[in-house]
């Protein structure tokens, strides 16, 4: 459990969904009292998931088209998915980062301290230090309409802070942040033997004791990723559920008509920046990510028939590079989910 809690930490760290240091202690503002939400219903009827298939030599990759936040499980279209994971031999993880570190027993005792405090800020600092007077009115009002009951919700670095509340709106408008879709479909693939292989680029953190106390002592320059995830949750709950019950019917029209801000590359921009960042190489990360998952696809095609692959879903609506890479690779698109009449 003690070598899962350090992956943990280095997996959140680079892989959140992600200008200030320590400013000083601002004024104090009077929080607005939190606009009134709308009311959000859930209406899911499942019918189809969102699949694209493409064929290279006789072998078959089909992708699923994921999406966060989502509905929560029982809510999902588990049939439709299901059919999905039967048909395939493999599945492969989504693509992405993945940092790990393995550190022995008496490392491990060594660190646990240090574990403890990754996601507060250093010194003893809370968001009233760092944030801006206008961002810090924005936070006490969303703090108390989802965090109230979080003790230590003023301690969290930023980007801490945004993953939090963005979870927690999400469930309070009846969806879930937590990648509900993935886990759903290995449970399946689980269950029926379908062995999961990872497409994600994988590096080691050599020193993570090291790492882990040079990044409690350091600031991080997240404050823009906790102002955007702001902006998200006071503007986007009615069409985050929108979007997520257009998931479950099928219904990509509508996912095209509903855009919403993506905040992962704003927050992850911090990790990658951060002291931990010295301890592994990363750099052309992004490019060594997209290039891991296309080798796994190779990889996975070689030894099987019919592979599925999980890829966000607007990167194959609104973004054609990954499917361009694909067609540049000898794959041919045999079909594509066809809009909700």
């Amino acid at each position: 459990m003690a070598t899962r809690r350090v992956k943990w930490i280095v997996w959140c760290g680079l892989l959140a969904s992600v200008s200030a240091g320590a400013q000083g202690q601002h004024a104090p503002v009077a929080a607005p009292a939190p606009a009134a939400l709308p009311a959000v219903t859930v209406r899911a009827l499942p019918q189809a998931v969102p699949v694209w298939e493409f064929e290279r030599n006789g072998k078959t990759l089909r992708i699923l088209g994921t999406l966060s936040p989502a509905l929560p499980d029982k809510q999902l279209p588990k049939e439709a998915i299901t059919r999905e994971v039967a048909r395939a031999q493999a599945v492969l993880t989504p693509i992405g980062l993945r940092i790990t570190a393995n550190p022995g027993l008496f490392q491990m005792a060594l660190m646990l301290p240090g574990m403890r405090k990754v996601d507060y800020n250093p010194d003893d600092k809370t968001l009233a230090d760092i944030l801006p007077p206008a961002d810090l009115a924005r936070w006490n009002a969303l703090r108390d309409a989802f965090l109230k009951g979080d003790r230590n919700a003023d301690r969290f670095r930023p980007v801490v802070a945004s993953d939090k509340l963005f979870e927690a709106a999400a469930k309070r408008t009846g969806l879930t942040a937590s990648h509900t879709i993935e886990r759903a479909v290995f449970d399946i693939a689980k269950d029926r033997d379908i062995p999961i292989e990872s497409a994600a680029y994988n590096l080691t953190l050599d020193k993570p004791r090291e790492a882990l106390k040079a990044y409690n002592a350091s600031t991080m320059d997240d404050v823009a990723c906790l102002r955007m995830v702001m902006g998200r949750v006071e503007r986007e709950l009615p069409t985050l559920a929108d979007r997520a019950d257009a998931w479950a019917v099928g219904d990509l029209e509508t996912l095209r008509t509903l855009p919403v801000q993506d905040h992962f590359l704003t927050c992850m921009k911090p990790w990658l920046d951060s002291a931990v960042a010295k301890f592994v190489d990363l750099k052309d990360v992004e490019a060594k990510v997209d290039d891991t998952w296309h080798a796994m696809v190779l990889k996975s095609l070689a030894k099987h028939d019919r592979v599925l692959a999980l890829v966000p879903i607007d990167r194959m609506l609104d973004n054609t590079a990954l499917a361009d890479r694909l067609a540049r690779e000898g794959f041919k698109l045999v079909s594509a989910p066809t809009p909700a009449p």
